[in-house]
């Protein structure tokens, strides 16, 4: 049985015009929480970590974390250190995987 594809374009169009409900928190206050940012592969490089303080939902800016001290120890209990390449930017001093 041969189904007409029209059907199937009126379906997703009713779909994807489905209206959404915009969300608005209630935000009673919050806290300058520590955000750590960063991504460790398997590939050989100097890797980075982004830290950062929590800000109001309502604000557009970053507040970066500078001045920390970052180690990543590894599985098999190999450490790395990491420098301060920028405000809240820190880059592992050695490459690694």
């Amino acid at each position: 049985m041969k189904r007409d594809p029209k059907i199937y374009v009126l379906g997703v169009l009713l779909v994807s015009s489905a209206c959404v409900e915009e969300f608005e928190p209630e935000i009673v206050s919050y806290d300058k929480l520590l955000v750590v940012e960063g991504t460790i592969t398997d590939e050989m490089s100097r890797h980075k970590i982004l830290l950062s303080k929590t800000t109001p939902l309502d604000t557009i800016f970053v507040l970066p974390e500078s001045g920390a001290s970052i180690k990543v120890v590894a599985s098999n209990g190999s450490t790395y250190s990491f420098t301060e390449i920028a405000p809240g930017q820190y880059e592992s001093t050695v490459d690694f995987k």
